[in-house]
């Protein structure tokens, strides 16, 4: 549907003014009485959506995912992960009592609602030492044993758990985290802490420890029954240590047969842990369920995550800058590109899932200019491993709207300008007319004039998600004033 109004320049002035663009016959020099708006949201029968698969993610994140789920109306998601640890304490060796150490024990701290399934059902993961050192970027598909990360047949640890089985010492002190302790091999422990005397100083130096140690490999090995988002993993000591007084002396103790001898306690202390400092990478594999990938085939737009499908919007970019640049040309006038407006609906699918909290709106490939005017090549997985942000031109994202179903990325104008002005692709139009819809989380801070700051953008992994795309309701507008001599 098309609206036209006539309206006094002198009204609306100081409403455009607010729109600041540099491209050709952009209003500054309308002089006259009267320019008419036009709303055009034909555009919206223009826009179709696909589903496209997704075989791999870089995830990088504080978010460490370990188990399996087959849920219906989703499919089945396993995951497991490698990491790097950095070192932050050093080992106090006089505390240490005989200077023996009794194990080497890891351990993966989540909050108490922090997983997906059956907080009942039983899982088993299994560690394993890595072999070498993890580059800063890896994708999710990437199969540890095939590339010479680990070998499966030695692994240094294993434990049974569940989601609701928690830690009696994590009980107590926190209640609203579940622990999950796997006791790592004697001769793992003995190699270390023989490196640690070796030289204390070095074992404290994050590349000299990872030359030592590069990591370790977490991998569900039994159970398809829960998912738990791990938020620290910790490798630490486990030791008898003397106890002292108040004075700094041995505190004495008397056995049954009258023997004195020093006091005696067990003690832990964490040493290793886990930080965005150093690579990390979640090994993520999914099969959409039957239903989901006919729907898919029958061409509904669904997008499901971590790893599934991304939405492909072909967007009418060549339509909606050609309507323009028409409207312009006929009446041999000056005019505004004012606003481009775009509101995604969704549908729910499935009450075992949630819809990602953020989409992510950007070119599925082709080329953009950055924000120092220079030509880059953009893609998915582009965007991540270069943690770029949105720039308001090339990348966009809006927030799920519970109360409506929606994601309103509104005013996505000067992704039209910005190509009206210098295209980046005028060998490739449908480069700009492929966008994607990728589910992300979006972190920020907030500055000290209050402002709010994007700090990092990520896929989305923390819990499956699903939506369907509302393909008959999309709302794109085209809103643009000319003034005719």
């Amino acid at each position: 549907m098309k609206t036209k109004w006539i309206l006094p320049f002198t009204f609306l002035a100081a409403l455009f003014t607010a729109c600041n663009d540099d491209i050709n016959q952009i209003g500054t020099s309308i002089n006259d009485t009267f320019l008419s708006i036009i709303e055009d949201s034909t555009f919206s029968q223009q826009i179709t959506v696909t589903s496209i698969p997704v075989e791999a993610i870089p995830n990088r994140t504080l978010t460490q995912l370990i188990g399996a789920i087959d849920m219906p109306g989703y499919g089945t998601l396993q995951s497991g992960f490698m990491t790097q640890l950095v070192p932050y304490q050093q080992l106090n060796f006089n505390a240490i009592y005989e200077g023996i150490v009794d194990s080497l024990v890891v351990t993966f701290t989540f909050p108490g609602n922090a997983f997906t399934g059956d907080s009942l059902a039983p899982m088993q993961l299994t560690v394993y030492e890595l072999e070498k050192e993890l580059p800063a970027q890896l994708l999710s598909n990437i199969d540890p044993e095939a590339e010479g990360y680990v070998d499966l047949s030695k692994p240094i640890g294993q434990t049974s758990y569940s989601a609701s089985n928690l830690d009696t010492r994590a009980a107590t002190t926190n209640p609203a985290y579940k622990t999950i302790e796997v006791k790592l091999s004697d001769e793992l422990r003995d190699r270390l802490f023989e490196a640690c005397k070796a030289d204390p100083e070095a074992m404290m130096d994050i590349d000299y420890f990872a030359s030592v140690f590069p990591g370790i490999y977490v991998r569900n090995t039994f159970g398809q029954g829960s998912v738990a988002n791990i938020s620290q993993t910790i490798m630490g000591w486990c030791y008898k240590r003397r106890v002292y007084n108040s004075s700094g002396e041995v505190i004495q103790v008397t056995d049954e047969d009258g023997t004195r001898r020093d006091s005696i306690v067990s003690t832990s202390v964490p040493t290793y842990m886990f930080t965005n400092a150093v690579p990390s990478i979640n090994i993520l594999k999914s099969t959409p369920a039957d239903d989901i990938r006919q729907a898919v085939a029958a061409g509904r737009a669904i997008i499901q995550g971590p790893v599934g499908y991304d939405a492909l919007l072909h967007f009418p970019t060549r339509n909606i800058i050609q309507t323009y640049t028409d409207a312009l040309t006929a009446s041999t006038t000056v005019g505004m590109l004012n606003a481009v407006t775009l509101n995604i609906p969704v549908i729910t699918r499935n009450n075992n899932t949630t819809p990602p909290p953020y989409l992510l709106l950007m070119r599925k490939g082709g080329y953009v200019y950055n924000s120092n005017g220079e030509l880059t090549e953009t893609g998915r997985n582009i965007f991540f491993s270069d943690k770029l942000l949105p720039d308001g031109k090339n990348y966009f994202y809006a927030a799920y709207n519970s109360a409506s179903h929606t994601y309103n990325f509104g005013n996505i104008r000067e992704f039209i300008t910005s190509i009206i002005e210098k295209d980046p692709n005028p060998g490739n139009p449908q480069a700009n007319e492929e966008l994607l819809l990728v589910p992300v989380t979006i972190s920020s801070e907030t500055l000290s004039t209050g402002a709010l700051s994007i700090t990092s953008v990520t896929p989305y992994i923390a819990k499956p998600s699903q939506i369907e795309i509302d393909t008959e309701n999309i709302q794109l507008k085209l809103v643009y004033s000319t003034q005719s001599e």
